[in-house]
């Protein structure tokens, strides 16, 4: 309903007020927005990872989407969305939807990446479910053309080989034990 989209407008501006507020209060250097399209979808597609299709997923998105971004942009921080190498299918049935696996996961990246950064300056790009259809590691090429064809944004991994740190700085979460990176890696990639 229009209250209800107004509504949502005025928690999802507070939200990222709120946020703002934390990230300066770390001397945080940009943010990730894991999920804009919402996480309607069960797990393994619960993040969508389709900025592209935002309009289409999430529609009562479309306009605070572009407000939300602009408020980190104008407090001085790096945007950033979670994108995955698959392609997001919206089912015909109420709530159906599957990530499809293509046969060029990185003109798909290409593609969502220059969507986000177009639209909403996103140079930050946390890529979920970086695997292949038999369930294997993609091939650190994947992000050897992404990294060529859009050289001024960070790739973040989910999953990591010591090869994709010469495209992507793999994704590593201290409470899950991460702190420092390996030392054969350290020293490949210093």
């Amino acid at each position: 309903s229009p209250e209800g989209r107004k509504e949502l407008r005025k928690k999802i501006l507070s939200y990222a007020q709120h946020s703002i507020s934390i990230l300066n209060t770390m001397n945080a250097q940009g943010m990730i927005t894991w999920d804009i399209e919402g996480q309607e979808f069960p797990h393994a597609i619960s993040y969508v990872g389709s900025p592209d299709k935002l309009d289409q997923v999430a529609p009562e998105m479309k306009d605070i989407a572009d407000e939300y971004f602009a408020l980190f942009k104008k407090a001085g921080f790096r945007t950033g969305i979670c994108i995955r190498p698959q392609e997001f299918i919206l089912g015909k049935k109420q709530g159906s939807a599957r990530q499809e696996t293509v046969k060029d996961p990185a003109a798909v990246l290409i593609r969502k990446i220059k969507y986000a950064k177009n639209r909403w300056g996103c140079t930050l790009f946390y890529i979920d479910s970086n695997i292949d259809g038999a369930g294997l590691l993609m091939s650190a090429d994947v992000f050897r053309k992404v990294n060529e064809a859009v050289p001024d944004v960070l790739l973040i991994p989910e999953h990591e080989n010591p090869k994709y740190y010469e495209y992507a700085a793999p994704y590593e979460e201290m409470r899950m034990g991460a702190g420092t990176m390996a030392p054969m890696t350290l020293a490949t990639y210093p």
